[in-house]
């Protein structure tokens, strides 16, 4: 009898550990999101918010029309039990692709890595959209948590 609850037992940790290693993956989604010009100007987004941000807070400017530099900064998060693998993330304005530093990354378990993206806007009303993984390479138990868009008003 000691013997068959003795393998009984040892069969019930196995199974726990497979079980365990079965659904041991990376979960990425946002930590922090804000959107700054010169270093007094930061501000933080929601997802699906309205920022606004002045004209005299851009850290450049781009001739022609004119289009004021701003820095979308975003903390990327592993809330899941491994590393994950190494993936592009995407920040586009007003569906243009806007050049992500660093190009891609990996994030530890349980960390964050900071990626960030120049954008130029034109005075009037923008659509910022960052996309995590942007290419799929992580898999995930929820995918639907990768996308933050939100409005930018560039305003006099």
């Amino acid at each position: 009898m000691k013997k068959a609850m003795t393998t009984l037992a040892m069969a019930l940790v196995a199974m726990v550990a497979l079980t365990a290693a079965a659904v041991a993956q990376p979960e990425i989604n946002f930590g922090r999101v804000s959107i700054a010009g010169v270093p007094a100007s930061l501000r933080t987004v929601a997802c699906g918010a309205d920022v606004n941000m002045r004209i005299a807070d851009a850290d450049g400017m781009l001739i022609g029309p004119p289009r004021y530099g701003y820095t979308v900064n975003v903390n990327v998060r592993n809330t899941g039990t491994i590393n994950t693998a190494v993936f592009v993330n995407q920040i586009l304005i007003d569906g243009a692709p806007a050049p992500v530093t660093p190009g891609s990354i990996m994030v530890p378990a349980g960390a964050m890595v900071p990626i960030k993206a120049k954008i130029y806007a034109s005075p009037g009303i923008h659509t910022i959209t960052i996309i995590l993984d942007n290419g799929a390479a992580v898999a995930e138990t929820n995918e639907a948590n990768n996308r933050c868009d939100f409005t930018l008003s560039v305003v006099p």
